[in-house]
């Protein structure tokens, strides 16, 4: 499926084979990093019509991938999950160094995390949305229930996801 790895369109349509007949659906995540062979949605988007549409192939937008991507259309139809997480720490460049230092979603989160919950809500997407923290202070916390809670609450005082 990724179209910067060199195969060819009948070696993808290969594994809508693989696909078929079986109740799974295949999740592709564009990543923002600058090594990445697959950081363009739209990219994504145009391999998933050339070996049949999203009937067993979505995307997953992921909000930190995004923001370190530059950001870009969205594919709501396309989408099957919105992975949320936030970058606060205001100091060091928004780029894939901070992978492992993604929060919970805050008032000081710098990948614009909630326009683009509102950008998928507008436009009409009624799929999944998930937190994808991978800061050790987050895996690791005492209070990982109400942490969760209180970013819940935040993200939904402030969007129509409540």
């Amino acid at each position: 499926m990724l179209p910067s790895s060199g195969r060819s369109i009948e070696e993808e349509r290969y594994g809508r084979s693989v696909l078929h007949g079986g109740n799974v659906l295949a999740l592709i995540e564009p990543i923002g990093f600058s090594t990445s062979s697959l950081k363009d949605k739209a990219e994504l988007v145009e391999a998933i019509e050339a070996v049949g549409g999203p009937a067993k192939f979505k995307l997953v937008h992921d909000t930190f991938q995004d923001a370190i991507a530059g950001g870009g259309p969205i594919f709501p139809d396309y989408t099957a999950l919105v992975h949320i997480s936030g970058i606060s720490d205001p100091l060091p460049p928004l780029d894939e160094r901070l992978d492992a230092h993604r929060i919970l979603v805050d008032e000081r989160d710098r990948c614009d995390t909630l326009t683009q919950i509102e950008a998928f809500l507008d436009a009409g997407y009624g799929g999944a949305f998930s937190f994808e923290c991978t800061a050790s202070t987050v895996q690791e916390s005492s209070t990982l229930a109400e942490d969760i809670a209180r970013s819940f609450e935040y993200i939904e005082a402030r969007s129509a996801l409540a």
